[in-house]
């Protein structure tokens, strides 16, 4: 299962979550995680903080013919919609691989479509990753492989918090999330063997953070900061390209950056060569205070 629809990772979170099942004989062909919310009244499924993606996983059975694999999605995937409870406002961003544009549609949902880029890792080498940088990301590399030191330091989780708040706080945004909350989802990653902070450093001073989670088969750029003193990208750079590498010494089959609908980070993350993805966010709204709070917002 992808890393954020695992018990441990739904666990940390810290909400009180469910899942709908389906099975095909004595095996689970599809599930969907949940966190079923009230607040101010109005039910909500939502995609809780740092769980970019969740609704339906389907697990194809290893002899099912590609040709009915279509046909296999869409009766699991609509199984799994009958058990979900009812809510008045859902807002749920779902797997890439998921297509079923005419099943949620006809379920009375709004699709609203977002993009992320994958680097495809299989059977590639670290020189081929190279070439499909930017000629000036690769003149950033070998400059920062002078002055960069980047380790492993899940201590430091309380510098990528407090960078990422300054950061959003320059552009008059707040975070989504506690300390604590960061904290317990980063911890059990690294506990589980599936998260690394990687931390560059020049001279021991801090210049970027990545927090890097990975399962079975794809690796996730969570979340990242620069130091907001520090002016210029060459540690994000080298700390992305070295999250792809150790993706690809681990032996898995893609790197995704997981999201990039903001111009300047669609602009940068598209100068590693990695592929456009897309993705659907189930979307609606039937709870009038709701519409009137988003419409003064």
């Amino acid at each position: 299962m992808p890393v954020f629809h695992q018990p441990w990772w739904l666990d940390a979170t810290g909400l009180s979550w469910q899942v709908a099942t389906v099975q095909n004989g004595d095996a689970v062909s599809g599930i969907w995680p949940y966190v079923p919310e009230r607040r101010y009244g109005i039910s909500f499924l939502q995609n809780p903080p740092l769980c970019p993606y969740l609704g339906p996983y389907v697990a194809f059975p290893d002899d099912l013919k590609e040709s009915k694999q279509e046909s296999f999605e869409h009766q699991t995937i609509t199984a799994l919609l009958n058990q979900l409870p009812p809510a008045q406002v859902v807002a749920t961003a779902l797997l890439p691989a998921i297509r079923q544009v005419g099943l949620f549609t006809q379920a009375g949902f709004k699709l609203n479509v977002r993009q992320t880029f994958l680097m495809d890792l299989n059977e590639i080498t670290e020189a081929a990753l190279l070439e499909r940088l930017h000629t000036d990301y690769r003149r950033n590399l070998r400059k920062a492989a002078s002055e960069l030191v980047i380790s492993n330091e899940p201590e430091a989780v309380d510098d990528l918090y407090s960078f990422q708040e300054a950061t959003l706080a320059r552009k008059g945004l707040k975070m989504q999330y506690q300390p604590s909350y960061l904290r317990r989802l980063l911890h059990a990653s690294v506990a589980h063997g599936q998260g690394a902070l990687w931390v560059a450093r020049k001279a021991g001073v801090i210049q970027a953070m990545l927090w890097q989670v990975w399962d079975e088969r794809c690796s996730y750029y969570l979340a990242g900061s620069k130091n907001p003193d520090v002016k210029d990208m060459r540690a994000m750079t080298a700390l992305i390209f070295h999250a792809i590498d150790q993706s690809r010494i681990m032996g898995l089959e893609a790197f995704d950056f997981e999201g990039s609908m903001d111009p300047g980070v669609e602009h940068f993350f598209r100068h590693f060569g990695g592929r456009k993805a897309l993705y659907l966010v189930l979307q609606r709204t039937d709870s009038l205070l709701w519409k009137f709070k988003n419409l003064i917002r």
